[in-house]
């Protein structure tokens, strides 16, 4: 069975992204930071998108309007 890695912190994954984009390669900018090379490779290819910490919300913004208007 694979060795299960850590969750990787935020901070961690935004200065390996950041040693990448410096010319550093991706193995040795993940083993310095403790990130998985994958999670860094995808975090350089889509580097354009907004990443989420927390989950989606629940209630859709119209709703969610919809019902703070009642109070």
């Amino acid at each position: 069975m694979p060795k299960k890695r850590e969750n990787c912190s935020q901070f961690n994954l935004t200065n390996a992204a950041e040693a990448g984009n410096e010319g550093k390669s991706k193995k040795s900018a993940a083993n310095n930071f403790s990130v998985s090379k994958s999670t860094l490779q995808y975090r350089l290819k889509n580097s354009d998108q907004k990443v989420f910490c927390e989950p989606a919300p629940v209630l859709s913004v119209s709703i969610f309007y919809m019902l703070s208007d009642k109070t």
